[in-house]
């Protein structure tokens, strides 16, 4: 019998190693059947170029001892990040071919890269005999911007068998999740169901990953760099062994310690406390020796499984006595090193599990089939950028956002400041001002949506705005644009004034995809349609900015703030070339909100040094319309005069 494709090549990062100079990537797949003149040639080249083909090493075979299965994989090295390339893997019998598997992918982002980047990450999936929420949750990411994918373990159930991964790895039984495969990486560790055979021997030879830098842990614990984000995993499995829990501590805190890079983010299987259908709490060896040791490395997430809910940690700094210590900050946004993150997502296809989480005050937030509102299957998609970590529940019926959090970053501060301030006082002073459809006399707000299944419809006077990659037929684009905003006459933004910060405030309705923000480089009108603007905006640098100002992430309800400085301040420099923005989509769940005729107009918030003469700016301070003040929440220490000059605590 000769060989019969059973689960076909997929990526795998391969044994790279923290510090190569060039990317690699693994392909691997596996055959049933005997060798009958059967061989492979692995080829690769640029995407999208005319260079020939380059071979990649001769495949490896490696026998499963389960039955006839034979696993086949190769490493391509010398990749340059960031970059594209496409591979085939041809099948030859006797030497004439007799199939072609081709596809494309994207190499990683260089260690130390500042690009913003998305990953997804669950676990407890798949499983042949109810694999209905797996393939849902892995459809949602396929249509995501997720670059990778973190699997939290138990990938396949009950005992990670070679016959259980055909639920992952098979087109028979997963093809949402083999068609992924083609094209992304998934980084995975090992679950409690994946080791109940023979130790994980299955998992290890279906997954090609790199060996640890460091004895005496082996290669299910391992650690990557994506961009500024350093990734490490070990073997949880390993929590009720205290000694042996402490080998994969040493090595992961030694590895993480020795990372430059800005986040540092942990994966493993097993929460250390705070679900509801697991025994593990603070006053247990497994969470007493993580947590301390993980938050001395400087670790920002612990990503993991296991528990069937979904829920996030107030920041971890330790334990007293048998309870969590922790800082309890519930505005969900988290200041770096303020303690570990612990984010729970095995939502990913098995049973939701139910109860509550009123044991476990450091739990933020939790969801599970007995919460209100109950969870659904689903998956952690974290944004990354230079300042923020944004990690949404994503549900994997319809896409929408769930709930979300941020951990954020500060600037730090200047540890050298000038020894001989400039004694003269400030010619500047800092003012905020807000452009907004009939507020203060502002009408200058022009916006609209295009719809390709609808071409020639006029959408001037809708009162909000879809932005959608597929709707009706088609894509849903917007523009926006706030005229007559730099000038000299009051309320207007002078041309020496200093622009420190701009924003754009937008009221959505209905969470969705991902949405970017490009510059439109020509004039437009509300009352724009598709075909007027000729098959909508191409983002091709002549009609709109290739490269856009800002990229969202996943988009929540409630108010959406864009980080749109750039912007501002090149239209400062020449405001004939303020025509707005072009806001296109990035996937198929389409984000609503209210437009300049809606309840809530959009807002464009912008903070700038204004320059002073004689006494008299372009604004004056103590207009409540121009300053805006944070409200202190219970633990923030505040501010303020004492009416004689001086500042009191």
């Amino acid at each position: 019998m000769a060989f019969t494709i059973n689960q076909t090549p997929r990526l795998q990062i391969g044994n790279a190693q923290l510090g190569d100079k060039n990317d690699r990537a693994a392909l691997i797949w596996q055959t049933v059947g005997n060798d009958s003149g059967d061989s492979f040639v692995v080829e690769y080249r640029p995407a999208n170029s005319n260079q020939a083909w380059q071979e990649a090493p001769t495949a490896a075979s490696l026998d499963t001892n389960s039955g006839d299965r034979t696993n086949h994989s190769t490493t391509i090295t010398g990749l340059d990040y960031n970059s594209e390339y496409e591979y085939r893997v041809q099948h030859l019998r006797n030497g004439s071919l007799i199939d072609t598997y081709q596809e494309s992918f994207e190499t990683r982002l260089a260690p130390g890269d500042t690009t913003p980047f998305t990953f997804a990450a669950y676990g407890d999936s798949a499983y042949i005999k109810g694999n209905s929420g797996f393939r849902e949750v892995q459809g949602q990411i396929n249509n995501s911007d997720a670059k990778f994918a973190l699997l939290l373990g138990d990938s396949a159930y009950n005992s990670g068998t070679h016959s259980e991964f055909d639920a992952r790895f098979s087109p028979k039984y997963a093809p949402e999740a083999t068609d992924w495969a083609t094209e992304h990486i998934d980084y995975a560790t090992i679950g409690n169901h994946e080791a109940r055979t023979n130790n994980g021997q299955p998992y290890l030879d279906n997954y090609v990953l790199p060996e640890p830098n460091a004895a005496p842990v082996d290669e299910k614990s391992y650690s990557f760099d994506y961009g500024n984000v350093h990734f490490t995993t070990i073997d949880t499995n390993t929590l009720n062994n205290s000694s042996a829990l402490d080998r994969e501590l040493d090595y992961a805190e030694a590895d993480l310690q020795a990372s430059d890079a800005q986040w540092k983010v942990v994966f493993a299987h097993h929460p250390v406390g705070g679900v509801p259908d697991k025994g593990e709490d603070p006053g247990d060896n497994y969470y007493r020796q993580m947590i301390p040791r993980l938050n001395a490395a400087g670790v920002d997430l612990l990503v993991t499984g296991h528990s069937h809910t979904y829920g996030w940690t107030y920041p971890l700094t330790g334990y007293n006595g048998n309870d969590a210590t922790f800082v309890r900050d519930t505005d969900k946004e988290y200041e770096k090193g303020a303690g570990v993150v612990q984010v729970v997502s095995g939502m990913g296809g098995k049973s939701i599990r139910s109860g509550d989480f009123d044991d476990a005050p450091f739990v933020a937030e939790g969801f599970s089939g007995s919460t209100n509102p109950k969870s659904e299957h689903g998956f952690s998609l974290i944004s990354v950028t230079e300042d923020r970590l944004t990690v949404d529940y994503v549900a994997a019926d319809n896409g929408q956002v769930i709930d979300s959090f941020d951990v954020y970053d500060n600037p730090v501060p200047d540890p050298d400041p000038d020894p001989d301030p400039d004694p003269d006082p400030d010619p500047n002073q800092t003012v905020q001002t807000t452009f907004e459809q009939g507020v203060n006399g502002y009408s200058g707000t022009v916006d609209t949506f295009l719809q390709e299944g609808s071409p020639n419809a006029n959408n001037s006077n809708a009162n909000s705005l879809n932005i959608d990659g597929r709707d009706r037929g088609g894509e849903v684009q917007g523009l926006i644009r706030f005229e007559n905003i730099f000038g000299d006459q009051t309320g207007q933004i002078a041309s020496n004034s200093e622009i420190v910060s701009a924003r754009l405030e937008l009221d959505v309705d209905n969470r969705g995809s991902s949405i970017e923000f490009h510059r439109m480089n020509q004039d437009w009108s509300d009352t724009d349609t598709w075909n007027s603007l000729e098959d909508g905006i191409q983002a091709n640098d002549i009609e709109a900015t290739r490269t856009s100002d800002a990229v969202t992430g996943s988009v929540a309800t409630g108010v959406l703030s864009v980080d749109v400085t750039d912007s501002l301040q090149d239209w400062q420099a020449n405001s004939d070339s303020n025509f707005g923005w072009a806001i296109l989509p990035t996937g198929s769940n389409g984000v609503d909100f209210d437009s300049s005729e809606g309840r809530n107009q959009p807002r464009l918030v912008v903070e700038y040094n204004d320059v002073i003469q004689s006494g008299v700016g372009n604004s004056t301070l103590n207009d409540a319309d121009n300053l805006l003040f944070d409200e202190p929440n219970s633990e923030s220490l505040v501010l303020s005069s004492n009416g004689s000059g001086e500042t009191v605590i």
